[in-house]
């Protein structure tokens, strides 16, 4: 028996082809815009819901948040911040508030300025002892900062503090409240205890005592 096989025709239809037109330059343009604006749009609720009302802070005219630091005057503001215990402990043996010069002996920056880099290795620190308190000014001596700091350290278990007060939010477990100011004109002497009306700026973070928050 012989069987023909019929090679003409298949059990399977022909493929299609079907042509596509493509995008045009203004249909695809379209669709990034509406796709980075729904990014935009998802960043900014994903913001709005991160920021509780706890860390929006109104601050006195005197007051000035750590954000708007430069880069060297950051450096030179957390190193005044960071040396509060390494002051605390000097005092605790000097039995009084230690003078910028021992600091700077013990190594203890800002006050061993040359442990910093430039140009925050230029200034040259001045102490004040006002008894319960004691600021510690520094000043550039290169000409060419033209921002002088102080660091004004409050005993709070003591009978005086300085204007403006530390407040009652420091938490009463500390002995000693920092604050860092700022003046931003040279050739400022050293203004005393009213840092706010000789136009000093109180440089703080937005968890700090002193910052308001609603």
């Amino acid at each position: 028996m012989v069987f023909v096989v019929n090679t003409e025709f298949s059990v399977y239809p022909a493929p299609r082809t079907r042509l596509v037109k493509p995008h045009s330059g203004r249909n695809e343009a379209l669709s990034v815009v509406v796709l980075m604006s729904l990014i935009v749009a998802l960043m900014a609720l994903r913001f709005s819901l991160l920021v509780s009302p706890e860390r929006v802070v109104h601050l006195k005219p005197y007051q000035l948040l750590d954000s708007e630091l430069k880069l060297n005057q950051n450096l030179v503001y957390r190193s005044m911040l960071s040396s509060l215990a390494d002051i605390d402990d000097v005092r605790n043996d000097e039995g009084q508030w230690p003078e910028a010069v021992l600091l700077e002996e013990e190594g203890i920056p800002p006050f061993a300025s040359k442990l910093l880099p430039a140009p925050a290795d230029q200034l040259k620190w001045v102490s004040y002892d006002g008894g319960t308190w004691v600021d510690y000014l520094g000043t550039d001596i290169s000409g060419k900062n033209r921002i002088s700091y102080i660091l004004r350290l409050i005993d709070l278990h003591g009978n005086y503090h300085p204007h403006p007060h530390p407040g009652v939010d420091y938490d009463p477990d500390l002995s000693i409240a920092a604050q860092v100011w700022i003046y931003t004109q040279p050739g400022r002497p050293y203004p005393g205890e009213r840092l706010p009306e000789a136009g000093w700026l109180w440089v703080l973070g937005p968890a700090e005592p002193g910052a308001g928050r609603r």
